[in-house]
């Protein structure tokens, strides 16, 4: 088990050297930090509470559904955070600095992702035309995550994973 756990950690480590050698240009960085901030969270409130005010019955489905979403995802994410206890990339490559201060300790899985693609699996049941835009926006946000410096791409994935299960078993919670 050790033995795949440290694979794992090489190819990950591999890949997130690559994508920062490869797509982290630094005329990009304001642009990659606005997108990460989108996913700190305020967005998602002013969506939820937008479709709220909507006075209709699939407004009051979505916001339940986003509440529930987010109500199992962030404890989900929090345990395993501590669970798996994994550096982020400034702790564990030497000179490797990220482009912002993390907003937590450890790395497995983003948050940030994992909260993206709540909002995605809602977005796309509930207003499936701006399901493309969502699309990009979630996988945005995680790629973000990775050019900051804050995540490797595993944590993404765990993230989009954690999410997108989140997110269905709230919306079948929800209607």
């Amino acid at each position: 088990m050790n033995l795949l756990k440290t694979r794992v950690q090489q190819v990950d480590t591999e890949l997130f050297i690559w994508c920062q050698k490869k797509f982290c240009r630094r005329s990009f960085y304001p642009i990659v930090r606005a997108v990460s901030a989108s996913g700190d969270g305020w967005l998602y409130a002013v969506i939820a509470c937008g479709m709220l005010t909507t006075n209709s019955a699939i407004g009051f489905e979505f916001f339940m559904a986003c509440l529930f979403g987010f109500s199992l995802e962030v404890p989900i994410y929090i345990f395993l955070k501590n669970k798996f206890k994994r550096n982020r990339p400034a702790d564990t490559l030497q000179g490797f600095i990220a482009k912002i201060k993390p907003s937590d300790k450890f790395s497995f899985p983003s948050g940030h992702t994992a909260a993206a693609f709540v909002m995605l699996v809602q977005i796309g049941i509930f207003c499936p035309s701006f399901a493309l835009l969502a699309s990009i926006w979630a996988c945005a946000i995680g790629i973000s995550r990775i050019a900051l410096g804050v995540h490797f791409p595993g944590d993404i994935l765990a993230g989009a994973l954690v999410g997108t299960l989140c997110g269905f078993i709230a919306y079948g919670l929800a209607v």
